[in-house]
Formats: structure tokens, sequence, C-alpha cells
């Protein structure tokens, strides 16, 4: 007898139908479920996800929200499984702002959204889902995940993303810093 080996792995926030095996989750149209990933009692049961993927996304959970989401994935995960989280590396960008390499209008769209984004996915889901709610350096989200109750916390190195956050007052001049390399962080956090 053959035992079933497939894994169940959710994207939350992600866009696209079954990308790498997993089945996103998000607001908007074109996914695989369309639910707020919050409510993670409408698309999985308890000790039943191998992994959660959350690609830009974990800095976008309400501040007021994010323990209790947190310790909910913690009762979806089965022993084992695994959070992985990838997002702009907040402390590193912030050297690059002192260094000159970016600007305050940049630094302030990368920390808190860009406006012209948060006013597109207001159109579309009437919620401020785009406009981020916490920033972290790779060791402060580490030392959160492990208050949380996670067992383990790795970091691991993830590509950086160029620079591309329209600017949206005319004196706001950030096309010319498009292109700049711009940190991320990467966590796997493991129940």
């Amino acid at each position: 007898m053959m035992k079933n080996n497939l894994l169940i792995k959710f994207d939350l926030g992600g866009i696209g139908y079954g990308k790498n095996g997993y089945r996103t989750v998000n607001l908007i149209s074109g996914v695989d479920i369309q639910k707020d990933i919050l409510e993670l009692d409408d698309y999985c049961k308890d000790n039943s996800v191998d992994e959660f993927f959350m690609s830009h996304t974990f800095e976008h959970i309400l501040s007021i929200k994010r323990e209790k989401f947190v310790k909910k994935l913690l009762t979806k995960l089965k022993k084992g499984g695994k959070l992985i989280i990838i997002q702009t590396d907040i402390k590193k960008v912030l050297k690059l702002y002192c260094k000159g390499i970016l600007d305050f209008y940049c630094l302030r769209d990368i920390i808190l959204t860009p406006m012209d984004r948060q006013i597109k996915m207001y159109k579309i889901t009437r919620k401020n889902l785009q406009q981020h709610q916490g920033c972290w350096g790779a060791g402060e989200l580490k030392k959160e995940l492990l208050y949380y109750g996670f067992s383990k916390v790795e970091l691991f190195d993830v590509r950086k993303w160029n620079f591309d956050c329209n600017s949206f007052f005319p004196f706001q001049k950030n096309e010319k810093y498009f292109g700049i390399k711009i940190p991320n962080l990467g966590i796997i956090a493991t129940k």
C-alpha cells in the first residue's frame, strides 16, 4: 500500500493558482482560496499543515491581531511544520538611508507602503491591506517568533528586490532610485 506523501502548503497573501505546490489564499480574485488569510479555520484544520509561506505579507498583519494570528498558525501546523517568511529587512534599509543611497521618500514608501499601492488595494477589497503594520530586522523577527512559541527559527539568504515604488507627490523623485537593491530577510520558523 502506497502512503500519501502530499504536503499541505499554503501561500498566505500570494497570487495565482497552485504555484510550487502551495494553495494561495488571498482576498483578491485569481487565487486558489479567496479568503482573508487571518480566518485560518475557514481553510485548514488544526495540526494539518506542513508549511505556511508568506512573501511580503507578514508585515501587513495588523499589530493588534499579529500575536493571535501567529499562535493560530502554530495550532494549524503539524509538529515539525514550518512558517517561511520573506520580507524587507528594515534595519538594512535604514543603513541605505543613513548612507544617502535612498532619500526620505523612498525610505517612507518602503516602511509604510507606497500610496498608489494602498489606493489600488483599497479599491479592490475596501480594506487597507497594503499598508505595512510592522517592520523588522532579521534578529528582531526571530526573537518574536520564538516568543510566540516556535521551537526553532533559522535565517536564510534571500534575494534583494529592485526598488520600484512610484512617486506619489510631484516633488517626490523616487524614479531616480529605481533599481537600487533593497535587502530582504528570510526566516524559517519550525513548530
